[in-house]
């Protein structure tokens, strides 16, 4: 089934017989408009929560909401600006725990870090790969280079975790992941600056 997407005349063509196949066509119309998708409902639900092997056809109502990637990346570095020394904090907190003995404390607060190191993780790539015009090079700017500085302290921290060697996971986490952490919030005015100069 050929689905049209876009209005008036920015309109384009979507081939899909699951939502799974909605979602890719319609993610790769919108980035080649320089946009990328926030809200995707099937039949009034948030796509997000029907599987992607759904079959859909005419009698179902798609909707798709997009927003420039600018404009949203650079909403995503305004909230980073706040969340992550929330998120520092929480991460010495769990370093001191693990020093102090606090094991359980400790690892039920790392437990909850870790999807804010992820978030972090995926706005960091995007925002660097945005700025360097998607080829990952960019223009000599210091992203590329301190995503995998933050790539290698979340690597060191998760072996550590893994092996449950609680020593050398308090060692990355105080003095790798956090200093990461304050190196991407130092430089993410510059880096919101970046990213809304790109056009």
């Amino acid at each position: 089934m050929v689905f049209v997407v876009g209005s008036g005349g920015d309109k384009g063509f979507v081939e899909a017989q699951t939502l799974g196949e909605f979602r890719r066509g319609v993610t790769s119309w919108a980035a080649g408009r320089g946009e990328v998708i926030t809200a995707l409902t099937l039949n009034g639900r948030d796509a997000a929560e029907i599987e992607d092997s759904r079959d859909i056809g005419v009698s179902d109502a798609l909707q798709v909401a997009t927003r420039p990637t600018r404009d949203a990346l650079g909403d995503a570095i305004d909230e980073a600006r706040g969340y992550i020394p929330r998120l520092a904090r929480a991460i010495s907190d769990s370093a001191g725990r693990l020093a102090s003995g606090g094991e359980g404390e400790a690892l039920s607060l790392l437990g909850q870090c870790m999807d804010g190191l992820e978030w972090c993780h995926r706005l960091f790539a995007l925002a660097a790969t945005f700025v360097a015009g998607g080829d990952g090079n960019g223009d000599g700017a210091p992203w590329p280079k301190r995503l995998r500085g933050y790539e290698g302290a979340l690597a060191e921290a998760s072996d550590a975790l893994g092996e449950r060697d609680l020593v050398r996971l308090a060692d990355a986490l105080q003095f790798m992941v956090h200093p990461e952490l304050a190196g991407w919030l130092a430089e993410s005015e510059a880096l919101a600056a970046a990213v809304a100069a790109r056009q």
